[in-house]
């Protein structure tokens, strides 16, 4: 504690503050660099691989999009051929335009 007091008194109480605000804001710096780091580099793996997951779902859901329209251009298919069959039968113009 003298250590602080003859330094105060050799170069005054503003120096002395000068000096301790420098080492607070070193030891704010280390810890930012340390800990803070650490939380970014882990909040940065979060998001990589929630966005992993996204695209994996969008191209789930891209699959089955090019199977349902798979299906959907069979069933067209076959409701075209139902109407060809029906109107070759009735004779009466069913689907004709």
């Amino acid at each position: 504690m003298e250590q602080w007091i003859t330094i105060a008194e050799r170069f005054g109480i503003p120096v002395l503050m000068l000096g301790g605000v420098s080492y607070a804001l070193i030891q704010l710096f280390k810890w930012m660099s340390q800990t803070m780091m650490k939380q970014i580099s882990l909040n940065q793996e979060r998001t990589e691989s929630i966005n992993i997951k996204l695209i994996d779902a969008i191209n789930g859901l891209k699959i089955e999009i090019k199977e349902l329209k798979v299906k959907i251009e069979g069933s067209q298919v076959g409701q075209q051929t139902i109407i060809d069959v029906m109107s070759k039968l009735s004779g009466n113009g069913l689907g004709r335009k």
